[in-house]
């Protein structure tokens, strides 16, 4: 996981990396939260509710490869509690689920596993959660289409894995 990091094209689009492959439903106008363990703090009785929370409205994209988000105005500078651009590869998504409140709108939750120098403070052993919120519909889609990507992901690591087994 990286944020700041994501390539963009003219259009303020992701870059591909490699053979990649950038598929529709691309989800407009998402509001994305990233929720990081903040610093330890050496006074404090319990760090366990310790998160800084990084906000900004943009669009999710799905590649065959990860998730990727860019704000609305991705050339701007971004505030200590915004950000420009994040990006996941599917493999570094340890958890998702898509979220139906009683109150409050739906939203699609990921427990992420940050890179190291990708831009996040981390902590050994820290995961960031991630929520996507969006007031229109398609979230439900984007959801199914997000778990139907990751699956395919994992399986194409089980066949190379297996080929490298067979070549060894």
């Amino acid at each position: 996981m990286s944020i700041n990091w994501v390539e963009l094209n003219q259009a303020d689009g992701p870059l591909p990396i490699g053979q990649e492959r950038f598929m529709p439903p691309w989800l407009a106008g998402a509001r994305f939260k990233i929720s990081i363990p903040g610093p330890v703090e050496v006074d404090s009785v319990s760090n366990a509710n310790n998160f800084i929370d990084l906000n900004a409205t943009g669009t999710v994209f799905l590649s065959d490869m990860r998730l990727v988000f860019v704000s609305n105005d991705p050339r701007k500078e971004p505030t200590p509690t915004s950000f420009s651009s994040f990006s996941v590869h599917y493999s570094d998504i340890l958890g998702n689920k898509y979220e139906q409140p009683w109150f409050g709108g739906n939203y699609v939750e990921l427990i992420v596993k940050p890179i190291p120098e990708g831009g996040l403070l981390r902590r050994p052993g820290s995961v960031a959660k991630v929520q996507i919120r969006t007031d229109g519909a398609g979230l439900y889609q984007f959801s199914t289409t997000l778990n139907a990507r990751m699956q395919a992901a994992y399986l194409k690591k089980q066949e190379v894995d297996a080929l490298r087994e067979c070549a060894l």
